[in-house]
């Protein structure tokens, strides 16, 4: 198991096992710390009078905003393509029954 590593975080030091982060998420480290940080630059563009606590909350805000919004969309997709998986297996049984009874028709000829 990896050492912990003290990374700078919008301001704060945070302390964290770097091989857990990566392992876990498959992000590395220093890619989620640049999200955030950019994030942050939005919001300084926005608003120069906020303290690096204000702007921490407001950034995780933001990423939560656009984490819950990007589940809903993803459960949206899997719902549609769900509905169109069972068209399709619907079509597939339907075109076997049929099958299965035309060929029960030529046997009886």
């Amino acid at each position: 198991m990896g050492e912990d590593s003290i990374f700078e975080v919008l301001g704060y030091k945070v302390k964290q096992n770097k091989d857990r982060l990566v392992s876990e998420s498959g992000v590395d480290i220093v890619d989620i710390i640049q999200r955030l940080e950019n994030e942050a630059k939005l919001l300084d563009s926005s608003d120069e009078c906020l303290d690096k606590g204000q702007r921490a909350i407001l950034v995780a805000l933001k990423i939560a905003h656009d984490c819950l919004a990007l589940e809903g969309e993803y459960q949206k997709t899997v719902g549609k393509l769900q509905g169109v998986a069972m068209q399709a297996l619907q079509i597939i049984d339907d075109s076997e029954k049929e099958a299965h009874s035309s060929r029960n028709l030529d046997l009886s000829l």
